[in-house]
């Protein structure tokens, strides 16, 4: 056999197919890394096995937290499991007071972990949120209601120092300050249940900070092949602007460098 060189392997990636890729691509590359060291081939480590109760439900949300912990919210029930150092555990099942238990949302926000269901918003302090023991005690279910509790969507975004939550045509909000930007202290964050609201035949479902501005994707139905994103300064009694998606519906923000892509 003729020899194959291996030239610039690190400069072409995967290729579109085995048939046709760029310059230096590779048509299959199955467990080796080609970028960890430029210029070396190595072989990707092995995965480790993480220990502790399986995760049995879909989890839609999982939030990296500043105590170190990764929580894990089912889709389908009220369940959340706790990763820490590599070990998984049931903390908590969210009953709430009426409606669909299912996590559609969750993030840190001034020293709480916030996760929103259908009709709630729920809150733990992250100072005691650590094992089922700690959860039972210090979570509290249905710490404020909804107005329209959507059972599909409730996406969560902190822009200006502020948690801002869709839910329907509405976007609540949970803020920590006063009038005059001053913190009100962990346990004084006030709920808002409408900070703003758009056309009604729109449903918020994600929701992405650009710069001092918010960004609202929107979905009508996934019949409807077109929506609207929303752009909000935050203050203001309505939106700044909007843009028709011909798309039924948008399905999330991703942040890169100076762009947000759609």
């Amino acid at each position: 056999m003729g020899k194959i060189l291996l030239n610039a392997f690190n400069m072409g990636g995967i290729a579109d197919s085995k048939y046709t890729g760029i310059k230096n691509s590779w048509a299959r590359l199955i467990g080796y890394s080609i970028h960890e060291t430029p210029g070396l081939l190595k072989v990707n480590q092995a995965m480790a096995k993480d220990s502790g109760i399986i995760v049995d439900e879909f989890c839609k949300v999982s939030v990296d937290c500043s105590n170190g912990i990764r929580y894990h919210f089912s889709v389908t029930s009220g369940k959340v499991w706790q990763e820490k150092a590599g070990t998984y555990t049931l903390v908590y099942t969210t009953a709430p007071t009426a409606n669909g238990a299912g996590c559609l949302g969750a993030l840190e926000y001034h020293g709480y972990l916030y996760w929103a269901t259908e009709k709630y918003l729920h809150r733990i302090s992250l100072a005691t949120a650590d094992g089922a023991s700690a959860w039972t005690t210090n979570a509290v279910p249905n710490w404020k209601t909804f107005t329209n509790g959507n059972a599909t969507y409730h996406p969560m975004a902190e822009a200006n120092l502020v948690l801002y939550i869709g839910d329907g045509k509405d976007i609540a909000d949970v803020d920590a300050n006063d009038s005059a930007g001053t913190d009100l202290g962990i346990g004084s964050e006030v709920f808002s249940a409408s900070a703003l609201d758009i056309p009604i035949q729109y449903k918020v479902t994600c929701l992405q900070k650009m710069g001092t501005d918010l960004l609202v994707g929107t979905i009508i139905s996934t019949s409807i092949a077109h929506c609207e994103i929303f752009r909000w300064n935050t203050y203001s009694e309505s939106f700044s602007s909007s843009d028709t998606v011909y798309e039924p519906g948008i399905n999330c923000f991703l942040a890169t460098d100076n762009f947000v892509i759609v």
